[in-house]
């Protein structure tokens, strides 16, 4: 039988996942703001984090849909 270990890992672990890339493109941001001291780039580093995390925790979601409904368990 064939194994999916990529659905496996983002099934068990993709809440996570998503929390970690929102926190590493927020971070990513208040680094780079600080830099060029710049209110309205950390901003849009800030808005860019929540729709990352928004993204990949959906996809996160659908990928648990798709291994609960499809994969054998």
């Amino acid at each position: 039988m064939k194994r999916y270990p990529l659905i496996e890992l983002m099934a068990a672990r993709g809440r996570r996942i998503a929390i970690g890339i929102g926190l590493l493109v927020a971070l990513a941001g208040i680094l780079r703001a600080g830099l060029e001291r710049d209110a309205g780039l950390l901003a849009w580093f800030l808005l860019s984090a929540a729709i990352c995390y928004i993204g990949v925790r959906l996809l996160a979601e659908l990928i648990e849909v798709i291994a609960d409904t499809l994969l054998p368990r």
